[in-house]
């Protein structure tokens, strides 16, 4: 049976590599994107990839989810700004909740029942404290309670995965996997901080694969629900230790300034899930297999040593 599929945040690191991941599994993909969003991300032209211009109005979902007859919604969409200032506010709760309520009411008027979404371990600080990190977290979790009232009033089946930190490929988003591969290309010196703080690193490609294995689980499931799950590689890696394995595997030393910054405001540590992993899912891809692979491409495009020399 041919599936097909509404993205949000389709020109983004997950969107776009979920976009390809669908196609190749010979999904029918509907991008929705805005006037001003990068399209080049995307393989444009593919025959079974619409691009949908919307303006984040209900109306605009509905003909988008109309012209597109889909399956299920993947709302991946956000906002992520990790110390806010007064100027952020607006943009942070227009899309992180605003928008993905527009999502919904468009889906109730398209009759389309299913969506996956993503949150985000930031949503727990600390070992006992349950509140969010940052405001940009606080207002992923303020989706939640109104995916459950459209669960629960509008009978929308929906799946929240809840993510820690991911790499990958074409990443521009300056994560740090990024930065300690492009400073050893660069020559460049990273002033960090004392590099103790616990990561959990899932490849995108387990990712994408996750939110796949929620989408199924929405298409066979014959009753509503309302669920959240984690989506983590159950190991952690100190930011020090990422280093490390980095040096180690590209065969260069980093230059790095450690404790030359202090820690962010409220740093997590330690990543704490607050829900149960997902059924049906298990990461497939090693952290050092996936930086080989980071390490190769960026091998390609500037002097980098061969990995492991």
């Amino acid at each position: 049976m041919n599936r097909s599929a509404l993205v949000t945040g389709a020109t983004g690191f997950v969107g776009s590599h979920l976009v390809r991941h669908l196609l190749t599994a010979g999904w029918g993909v509907c991008a929705a994107v805005r006037s001003t969003s990068q399209v080049e991300r995307l393989p444009v032209g593919h025959p079974a990839l619409q691009v949908s211009t919307v303006d984040g109005t209900a109306g605009g979902f509905r003909e988008a989810l109309l012209h597109a007859q889909v399956d299920v919604v993947f709302h991946l969409a956000a906002e992520f700004v990790s110390d806010h200032t007064a100027e952020d506010i607006e943009d942070l709760v227009a899309t992180n909740v605003g928008l993905g309520t527009q999502l919904l009411q468009g889906m109730v008027e398209a009759d389309v029942r299913r969506v996956v979404t993503t949150s985000t371990v930031w949503c727990r600080h600390g070992e006992l404290d349950d509140q969010p990190v940052n405001l940009y977290a606080a207002t992923k979790a303020a989706f939640d309670p109104i995916l459950g009232y459209y669960s629960a009033a509008h009978d929308i089946s929906t799946v929240m995965l809840e993510l820690g930190d991911n790499y990958g490929p074409d990443d521009h988003r300056g994560k740090v996997v990024t930065a300690l591969i492009d400073a050893v290309r660069d020559g460049r010196r990273l002033q960090m901080s004392p590099g103790d703080q616990a990561l959990d690193l899932t490849y995108i490609d387990d990712v994408v694969e996750a939110l796949r294995v929620a989408a199924e689980r929405l298409a066979l499931s014959t009753q509503t629900k309302h669920e959240r799950f984690s989506v983590l590689s159950g190991q952690t890696i100190s930011l020090r230790e990422l280093a490390e394995e980095i040096q180690r595997l590209i065969g260069h030393d980093l230059d790095v300034s450690w404790g030359a910054r202090s820690h962010r405001p409220r740093q997590v540590m330690r990543p704490r899930p607050t829900a149960d992993a997902l059924p049906g899912w298990l990461p497939s891809i090693r952290l050092d297999a996936g930086l080989l692979r980071l390490i190769a491409e960026s091998a390609e495009g500037g002097e980098l040593g061969r990995p492991g020399s």
